[in-house]
């Protein structure tokens, strides 16, 4: 644990602040705080883009979050994981997280549509359907 000291400390601070934003917007974990928190403060959207662009809940597809950029035509796609405890710091997404996440990606290119999204998914996959993609 103690390599990971700095980490720590950086979690112990996040922790107070996904907690207050997971009250405040009804979220039901901290890893959704943590989309939240991170597209208002390194992508600088607005509390309405950050509703539109946060994916994760039920019947997600593995995508957390999707963020469309109509001047660079750049699609990204997120996927976020918060630490349950501390002693969890060292870890690293699973190989099976990471399948989830192309599944998902697969999901909302594909021509059919998929038996389970939910609403966030699918207006981002309908939308993209009309879209120029190139990234």
């Amino acid at each position: 644990m103690e390599s990971f000291g700095k980490f720590t400390s950086y979690y112990d601070k996040l922790s107070v602040i996904l907690t207050k934003i997971m009250q405040e917007n009804n979220y039901l974990n901290l890893s959704k705080a943590f989309v939240h928190w991170f597209f208002e403060q390194y992508l600088k959207l607005d509390e309405q883009a950050i509703g539109e662009n946060i994916i994760d809940g039920d019947s997600d597809n593995g995508v957390d979050g999707i963020v469309y950029n109509e001047n660079s035509k750049e699609l990204i796609l997120y996927q976020f994981k918060f630490p349950a405890s501390k002693k969890n710091l060292g870890k690293q997404i699973d190989e099976t997280t990471v399948l989830k996440l192309i599944n998902g990606y697969n999901k909302l290119t594909a021509t059919r549509k998929p038996i389970k999204a939910n609403e966030n998914f699918l207006t981002y996959r309908n939308m993209i359907k009309e879209q120029d993609i190139f990234s």
